[in-house]
């Protein structure tokens, strides 16, 4: 019930991956991928930062209020704004994530 200040409005995005997930595309990826081979793991897909939170307050019943604030220089500078993978390789080996963002975002919360 904190108070929450979101950069951008909390339109900053990431890739989301539920740990299950994870580690079953790993285990694809030593059972069919190549030897010596990179393969980028995730989902491929971008989400916000406002998204997440939003679903997890709601999941917390969290009273918090959430508030924007400007992004300071300093992470401006340093920090990648959007990042997600490119999971295409992970893909042709047959992986697809099953798990929603809501179901992840929830199973951290309860």
């Amino acid at each position: 019930n904190h108070n929450i200040n979101l950069y951008d409005n909390g339109s900053h995005c990431r890739d989301v991956l539920h740990v299950q997930e994870v580690c079953r595309a790993i285990k694809l990826i030593c059972d069919k991928g190549n030897l010596n081979e990179i393969y980028n793991v995730g989902s491929g897909n971008p989400t916000q930062i406002g998204e997440i939170t939003h679903l997890a307050k709601h999941y917390l019943k969290s009273r918090s209020n959430i508030s924007n604030i400007d992004t300071p220089k300093f992470h401006n500078t340093v920090q990648t704004r959007n990042f997600w993978m490119d999971t295409k390789k992970l893909k042709s080996l047959g992986f697809e994530p099953k798990l929603s963002l809501e179901f992840i975002v929830k199973d951290l919360c309860l």
